[in-house]
């Protein structure tokens, strides 16, 4: 992968482009991938696409590959693509054949177009890539990690993984071509969800308009076939999805509302029936609930899918009580969801029964671990300057529906979704994103000891990263994956390498042994062979 700055002076934008040289036969294809938006062109026996996807010329030649930047400065990089007519196999720089690789982390990329892929018995940087193109982001892995949805955010489009073959998987159109196997979205999005077996997708697009005086909506894209469905909610942003793609709650924007999506099919696996939003009640006479929900984020289903936990931000994120007077607490509502099976007899599902409204200091994100909750956001305190926000954990109890005394992490508050939560079979690793860190103070990665009831430590800033920098935006623990106690961190658009004497603030930063990832990582998904 090659840097190339044309045009401008010291402040110009700097263009990647990959593959930087490739040979390719007469009607080949190519996908071409570069670090910041820019519009593609083409200077001789070829054709590019919008987003960098190139065909070749029926005759032999060279032709030159142009990326211009589109913030305005001029700023460009090119390629070259040596056109054979003969029937050699097609080589680049960039590859993206198998790996070969008993133990593999993708980690997407999200200047270089690519999932790179680590060793995970190693640690080492595969020169193998899954090519995806645009700028990948966030990653969505099945649940048999087979498969994985990956999010460009350049172009709104969902690509389908094949871990087996490490490449995007194909499906054929209707026109009988076969295409890779991406979705169109109406616009970004922050969220989605892969159904079992990984032949669709859900994604939330709250600027999207698929129904009349309604903007948001929830695209479901099927990969098998192709084909959309789609159902309008206004301001869908969030979503989370059973284990079995029964049921899915969607959360939206600046709202105390949570919708119930269920298929007329009886699951969401199916991209023939119709989907049919229904908002859940806002008040109940449940234990605690005189109000439901209160800027709900998120869920957690229990394994057996009976049980959801609706995590809501409360004031942290402007909620507030009935009136619009005073912040509403942050909260967890437990449903009932064994009744919520759409039937052909019925028009709308049968409504989960609220079951109990569990007061907590903030509420954003949440883990299930045994019969322990683990809940984390932000809570507001006040501070010198008046009012601040500050990370806050809470465990659960599920059995009794009990809360723990909320304990503090970080140096400030993390962002709407802090991040990560993983554990790791003896301690809770807590990852934030907008912690406000300097250098030489803590970091946004915290350790909880459940024996303890308490942080154990809070990282600094490990050596090479800079102010501003230390946002968590991925974790892999190795050691049920290949028996490594080590976790994987996407640090600061980094990965680095923790052993579980993180309390003892050990690290291996991998960009400091010499395996760097040119680019910028965003999520890490183990993957299953």
């Amino acid at each position: 992968m090659v840097a190339l700055l044309a045009c401008g002076g010291s402040n110009a934008t700097l263009v990647y482009i990959a593959p930087s040289t490739a040979t390719v036969n007469a009607g080949a294809t190519l996908q071409f991938t570069s670090n910041v938006p820019v519009t593609w062109s083409v200077s001789g026996n070829g054709v590019i696409d919008n987003s960098g996807y190139f065909k070749a010329g029926n005759t032999s030649g060279t032709v030159t590959i142009t990326a211009i930047a589109r913030d305005g400065s001029g700023s460009s990089g090119t390629a070259t693509v040596t056109i054979s007519t003969t029937t050699t196999t097609t080589t680049t720089t960039t590859t993206s054949s198998p790996s070969g690789i008993a133990h593999r982390v993708f980690v997407s990329n999200k200047y270089s177009g690519v999932l790179n892929i680590v060793d995970a018995d190693t640690d080492q940087l595969s020169t193998h890539t899954v090519v995806v193109g645009g700028t990948p982001t966030f990653m969505v892995q099945t649940t048999d990690q087979t498969a994985e949805v990956v999010y460009d955010s350049t172009n709104n489009l969902l690509s389908l993984v094949d871990n087996t073959t490490e490449t995007v998987e194909t499906t054929t159109s209707a026109g009988g071509t076969t295409v890779g196997a991406k979705a169109a979205l109406a616009g970004t999005i922050e969220s989605a969800v892969i159904i079992p077996g990984g032949t669709a997708a859900y994604a939330a697009v709250p600027t999207a308009s698929v129904a009349s005086g309604i903007t948001g909506a929830v695209y479901e894209a099927s990969f098998a076939t192709g084909g959309f469905l789609s159902v309008g909610i206004q301001g869908a942003r969030y979503l989370s999805m059973d284990h079995n793609a029964v049921n899915m709650l969607v959360f939206s924007q600046n709202s105390d509302t949570v919708n119930l999506v269920t298929s007329s099919t009886s699951t969401l696996t199916s991209s023939t029936g119709t989907l049919t939003p229904q908002p859940l009640l806002s008040s109940s006479s449940a234990p605690n609930c005189s109000t439901t929900f209160s800027r709900p984020v998120a869920a957690v289903f229990s394994s057996d899918d009976t049980t959801a936990y609706v995590l809501s931000s409360g004031p942290a994120n402007g909620g507030t009580q009935a009136g619009g007077t005073q912040p509403a607490t942050a909260m967890v509502t437990v449903l009932d969801m064994t009744q919520t099976l759409l039937t052909a007899a019925q028009a709308l599902p049968t409504l989960p029964n609220i079951v109990q409204c569990i007061n907590v200091s903030g509420a954003n994100v949440g883990l299930l671990q045994g019969t322990q909750l683990y809940v984390a956001g932000a809570a507001i305190q006040s501070c010198s300057s008046g009012q601040c926000q500050q990370g806050i954990l809470t465990v659960i109890d599920t059995s009794a529906l009990t809360a723990s005394s909320p304990v503090t992490f970080g140096p400030s508050a993390p962002n709407l979704l802090p991040g990560v939560l993983t554990f790791d079979g003896t301690n809770l690793w807590i990852g934030s994103t907008g912690c406000q860190v300097s250098s030489g103070a803590a970091g946004c990665l915290s350790l909880y000891s459940p024996a303890n009831s308490q942080i154990l430590a809070t990282n600094f800033l490990p050596g090479g990263l800079t102010d501003q920098t230390d946002d968590i935006t991925g974790m892999v623990w190795l050691q049920p994956f290949n028996g490594r106690n080590i976790m994987y961190v996407i640090e600061g658009g980094a990965l680095q390498v923790y052993d579980n004497s993180f309390n003892n603030l050990t690290t291996t930063v991998i960009n400091q042994t010499g395996l760097f990832i040119t680019g910028q990582a965003v999520g890490a998904e183990a993957v299953k062979n």
